[in-house]
Order: structure tokens, then C-alpha cells, then sequence
């Protein structure tokens, strides 16, 4: 995975799960230069299979991560915010199934 050149940091949530980082490594991978991961989702649901994939490892890595914050910290809830929220349930449904299918004995939170 790609460099996060804000922090410094290989393969943290910020570098592959961000709008500005899904549209970074869309680009990146396609040739293509997008306006923001509104645009690569788009693509992907025009079937894009650049787009699919890199839709695909961002909620992969959004699953990854909210399993570990409710293994850790038990949230009642948790409230997604920023640009890729905006994508509504291409967002929450494949963060929800990675996490339905990745928890244990612990209650998933709202």
C-alpha cells in the first residue's frame, strides 16, 4: 500500500481509508485522476474493477479497524464522520459484515 506523506506512515487507516487516500491510490493504480472517492465509488458501481478493488481494501481496512476498537473498548456505538460517510450503506454494509463475521463473543455495537 501507498505512503501517507501527512504522517509518515506506511499502511495506517488515514492512508487507505480516507476520501483523499481511496481517490490517491485509485489514481495511482488506474492512470485515472479523480476528484475524490465519491468518483471511485461511482466507478466501481459501474463495474471498474480498479475502483471495486480499491473500494474493497478501504472498507476492508475500515472493517479491520472498527473490530479492533470494539475489542478493545466495547462501544455502545459508533458514529462514522467525514467524506466517505457520505456513501451511506456502500460504506456500512461491507463494515458491517467484516465485522459481523470477524467478532467473537462481543455485542456489535449501533
Amino acid at each position: 500500500m501507498g505512503f501517507n506523506t501527512l504522517f509518515g506512515i506506511y499502511d495506517c487507516l488515514e492512508s487507505i481509508s480516507t476520501a483523499p487516500s481511496i481517490a490517491r491510490t485509485f489514481q495511482e493504480k488506474s492512470g485515472i485522476k479523480v476528484s475524490g472517492s465519491k468518483k471511485v465509488l461511482e466507478l466501481a458501481i459501474q463495474g471498474n474493477q480498479i475502483a471495486e478493488n480499491t473500494w474493497n481494501k478501504a472498507m476492508e481496512a475500515i472493517g479491520k479497524s472498527v473490530t479492533a476498537y470494539i475489542n478493545i473498548l466495547a462501544p455502545q456505538a459508533i458514529i462514522f464522520g467525514g467524506g466517505v460517510s457520505n456513501a451511506g450503506e456502500k460504506l456500512l454494509a461491507p463494515v458491517i459484515q467484516y465485522v459481523d463475521s470477524h467478532l467473537t463473543f462481543q455485542k456489535r455495537p449501533q
